[in-house]
């Protein structure tokens, strides 16, 4: 990234990106069709086009993108509001193949910001990163936060509260921890109510610093998030797409 700025700055991000988009079975002139799609539903949404362009970063991610918002943690709840909306309507009367199915995660956290190698502005930090795993263990349709930004939500308006609910604290990346909220509103057509995408963990007593509990998830087999192939629980890759969970 090159030289970055000596502070860390604190953004609400919201990470999206489109399930299954690397299925071999897609011809990638579909998969551009999606990703522009994609792109105009967040460049024509309310969110997006009255944020300020100064505090706002955004990255594109090959699959989707992630974007940090500088002025309230409302802005990425609201922006994934809108795209589920908007793509309740975009899938309607499209074939499987054709829907674009996405996954979202959000979280409040810091990054850098520096140059990339074009001398572009680019940022990366923990904000990001676990914007990111916590969209990972979603599937289709899901929208989930970590706990920093879901509380901060839940005490707005109780509108939001009541379309957070906990999931609960889920071993991601290096063994690290994140307590996790699903976000839906089934009368709207928002999120996905069902449990989100879960690897087999086994977390021991004291692992989990605000439970402090035993706490294990095991079961039958799992859903690969990516081309949506049933893959065996305690898998490390799909043995389908080749996808790393």
């Amino acid at each position: 990234m090159g030289k970055t700025d000596e502070l860390s700055k604190t953004y609400h991000f919201i990470y999206m990106d489109i399930v299954a988009f690397s299925d071999p079975r897609i011809y990638a002139i579909e998969q551009l069709e999606k990703i522009t799609q994609l792109n105009k539903i967040v460049k024509d949404s309310r969110t997006f086009s009255e944020s300020n362009p100064n505090r706002r970063v955004i990255k594109a991610t090959g699959d989707g993108m992630v974007i940090g918002f500088g002025e309230s943690c409302e802005q990425p709840y609201n922006l994934a509001c809108e795209i589920h909306k908007a793509l309740n309507e975009y899938n309607k009367d499209k074939e499987d193949r054709h829907q674009i199915k996405l996954r979202i995660g959000l979280h409040t956290g810091a990054v850098f910001e520096g140059l990339d190698i074009t001398g572009d502005r680019d940022v990366w930090g923990p904000g990001i990163i676990f914007a990111q795993r916590v969209m990972n263990e979603g599937r289709d349709g899901h929208i989930l936060a970590t706990d920093g930004i879901a509380n901060e939500l839940k005490k707005l308006r109780p509108e939001i509260d009541r379309m957070i609910k906990e999931v609960g604290p889920r071993e991601v990346k290096h063994g690290e921890i994140l307590n996790i909220y699903n976000i839906f509103d089934e009368s709207e057509g928002i999120g996905n109510p069902s449990a989100p995408f879960l690897k087999r963990h086994k977390l021991t007593v004291g692992s989990y610093p605000i439970q402090g509990i035993p706490f294990t998830v095991s079961g039958p087999p799992i859903t690969c998030p990516d081309c949506g192939a049933e893959i065996p629980a305690d898998s490390k890759f799909c043995n389908k797409c080749g996808y790393k969970l």
